[in-house]
This record gives C-alpha cells, sequence and structure tokens, in this order.
C-alpha cells in the first residue's frame, strides 16, 4: 500500500476534546489489477502517545482519545508527539498472495496553552456552626458543597494562593500555597466575634490569586456561616435588687413583690423559671416559678419589727426551663412597726412609805413600764392612776 494523505505535521487546534477528529490518512493498493481493501491501524510498541489516540480502521479517521492535558503530563508544548500509522492489505481467499503493509510516522504539536484563573468547585458555600466554636474547630462542607479550588494550568501558572477576607481574622484557611488543585481547609482562629446574640451569621470571602510570573488571575467564592445558638447567657433581673416596705403583722397571701428576668438567649436557652428564695424566713415567703410573684405563705410568717428591721433574702432566676444558667437578685424586706407590744412595768408592785405630814413619799416615788415596739410613737409610754383606796 501507498499512502496518499498523511500530512507528516499537523498543529492541534486549541480546545479539542476527546472525541474531536484531529486528522484522516488515506493508503491504496499499489497493485492497480485487483486492488485489495486497506485497514489502518496505529504502531502503540515502545510510543507512549498511542494511547491518547484512536484510528478507524477502514476510515482511517484519527481522532483524540483523553484530553490534551494527559498528553501535556508526558511531553511540552513545542516538543512533537510523533504516531506511527500501518496501513495493511486485506486478504479475502487464502490462496491470495500474502497481505502486504506500510507505515507513516505523523507529528502532532500541542497548542500553547492560554493562562486561565483558578476556580472553586461551589460558586459559593454555606455552613452552620455553634457560637464560642474553640479554636481549631473545622468548618464542615456538606453534599452539595465541595471544598475544593482548582486551575487547569501547569507549572507556575498553576500555583495559587488561597487568602480569606471580611472575616475580621475569624477564620484561618489551609494550605495557603497550592499547585493545580487542593481540597481547603477552613478553621476557627477567633472565636470572639462568633456570638450568636450580637450576629446571628458572619459572611468572608476565599480568594484564589494566581502566583505565577506575570499573571494576576484570581477567583473568589463566598462563604456563609451560620451560627446557631447554645445557652452561653445567665438571666438577667431588670433590678439590681428589689426593696420593698411591709407591715410586720402581714398576713397569708400578701403580695410582696414581682421579680422579673430576661435571657437572650434563644429556644429552652431563653426560658426562665424563678426556683428558690435564699436567707431568713424563706420558707415563710411563696414563690411563683413562671411570674416571679412573692407571697406571704403563713401568717405565722416570724417576721418581726422588734427582733430584725429589715430582712435580706436572695431570690434565684434558671433559664433551660428552670435547669440551666443561675442568676440571683438581692430582696430586702424593711419591716414596719406595728403597735403589737404592751407595756410592761419593771416591778410587778411598787410600795412607797409617806411622810408623817402626808405630803410627800419618805424617798422619791417612780413607776417605769417599757413598751417592746421599735418606734414611736408605738414605744412611747404615758401613766395614769385608775384605780386605788386614796380619795
Amino acid at each position: 500500500p501507498v499512502f496518499t494523505v498523511a500530512p507528516p505535521v499537523t498543529r492541534l487546534p486549541p480546545g479539542l476534546i476527546p472525541g474531536d477528529k484531529v486528522l484522516q490518512v488515506h493508503a491504496e493498493d499499489g497493485d492497480k489489477g485487483v486492488p485489495r481493501e486497506i485497514r489502518y491501524g496505529l504502531v502503540s510498541e515502545g510510543n507512549p502517545f498511542t494511547s491518547f489516540f484512536e484510528i478507524n480502521e477502514t476510515s482511517g479517521e484519527i481522532s483524540l482519545l483523553r484530553p490534551l492535558d494527559d498528553i501535556l503530563a508526558l511531553t511540552h508544548v513545542g516538543d512533537p508527539v510523533l504516531l506511527t500509522v500501518i496501513a495493511e492489505e486485506v486478504k479475502v481467499a487464502r490462496d491470495e498472495p500474502p497481505a502486504m503493509a506500510t507505515t507513516v510516522q505523523l507529528a502532532f504539536f500541542l497548542p500553547e496553552r492560554s493562562n486561565s484563573p483558578p476556580y472553586f468547585e461551589n460558586d459559593h458555600y454555606v455552613t452552620r456552626l455553634e457560637e464560642n466554636a474553640a479554636p481549631g474547630t473545622v468548618l464542615s462542607f456538606t453534599d452539595p458543597y465541595t471544598p475544593r479550588v482548582m486551575d487547569d494550568d501547569a507549572g507556575k501558572n498553576g500555583v495559587f494562593s488561597l487568602t480569606l477576607i471580611g472575616n475580621n481574622g475569624t477564620f484561618e484557611i489551609s494550605p495557603n500555597v497550592a499547585e493545580g488543585h487542593a481540597n481547603f481547609v477552613i478553621r476557627v482562629r477567633d472565636n470572639v466575634m462568633l456570638d450568636y446574640e450580637a450576629a446571628e451569621y458572619v459572611h468572608f470571602q476565599i480568594v484564589a490569586q494566581e502566583l505565577g510570573p506575570a499573571t494576576n488571575l484570581s477567583a473568589a467564592v463566598n462563604v456563609s456561616v451560620y451560627l446557631s445558638d447554645v445557652n452561653d447567657n445567665a438571666p438577667v433581673f431588670e433590678q439590681n435588687d428589689y426593696i420593698v416596705d411591709l407591715p410586720e403583722n402581714m398576713t397569708a397571701g400578701t403580695r410582696v413583690v414581682q421579680v422579673h428576668a430576661t435571657d437572650v438567649d434563644t429556644g429552652l436557652g431563653g426560658k426562665i423559671r424563678y426556683t428558690q428564695i435564699l436567707g431568713p424566713q424563706n420558707t415563710s415567703l411563696n414563690l411563683d416559678p413562671s411570674s416571679g410573684v412573692i407571697t406571704v405563705a403563713t401568717s405565722n410568717h416570724g417576721f418581726d419589727r422588734e427582733l430584725m428591721p429589715e430582712y435580706h433574702l436572695y431570690v434565684e432566676a434558671r433559664d433551660d426551663d428552670g435547669i440551666g444558667n443561675r442568676a440571683q437578685v438581692l430582696l430586702v424586706i424593711r419591716l414596719i412597726d406595728v403597735n403589737d407590744e404592751t407595756p410592761t412595768f419593771e416591778k410587778s408592785l411598787y410600795e412607797f412609805i409617806l411622810s408623817q405630814n402626808l405630803r410627800n413619799f419618805t424617798v422619791p416615788a417612780f413607776i417605769k413600764a417599757i413598751d417592746g415596739d421599735a418606734e414611736a410613737p408605738n414605744n412611747e409610754v404615758r401613766y395614769e392612776l385608775i384605780y386605788g383606796n386614796y380619795e
């Protein structure tokens, strides 16, 4: 056979993909009387490039079988890729003369590659993270998000850096430099800004910047980190303390005060219950766990102005429906004195002796009574003679 069409040199066009036609060869049987059909093939022995191409055995059409980038792993732009094509006669009958074959060598030159920017697997990334996550915590990207960045360029043009912008140092990324492709990891660096009560999300960007000579190609992608609320705040009472004035003879059911606390956490973390009263006579008071209303539990409460003018107690509130973080506030009950004490004479009997002239006593006569009430006029005593055998 003789090749009639077999371009010795072919420059492959840019953008060639697997399945595309590269060129077509043609050979004819040199015997003109009864020419035989021709079959085409590629000689693979000792040639690493044969596996990147395929040839139609009847038409002689050669097409690309694998990406050009795979070829660049074995050679460089400017170096020829050599293929040997064989054309062989096809025997039809056994008694025919032996089939003859011929070969031709073809040279292909790969296209110059244009520099392309890096690109991310996804056009944005979204994940969730607990507020106050510890430094070193890794952001988890689940399906459909894949934390990968790529650069199709070879050599120095495929080297790029990875940086974060707009996150105020909250996160850090690794690796910082990669070539060709990289699966990146983002970790918490400083958790000060990870406060759900201040902001429910953090937005920032990842920038992939080529580091090759004479190139500034880059790509950026947005990352949204939505924070999950954690019960990290204790209840806060609306007042620093509660001070009330009550009569010492208050009765059961008397309203003392209503305390109120709030919690900035959400869900159960922000649900408050008022759990207990601590301090003297605390068992004489009732605390409504839902409303924070405090009432006198019994008329025999033991609050006595004469024993103690004011009582200092503490009211406790807890979040997480009464089992979480706790806070306490001072409750001061100042007792109002009530005239509930009667005067008491120092002696049960006073005896005085009259002088002979019956005008005065032999010694000065004083009678003294004491009242146990705490304040005037309840403890002021007046004296009066109400009975006696005198005229």
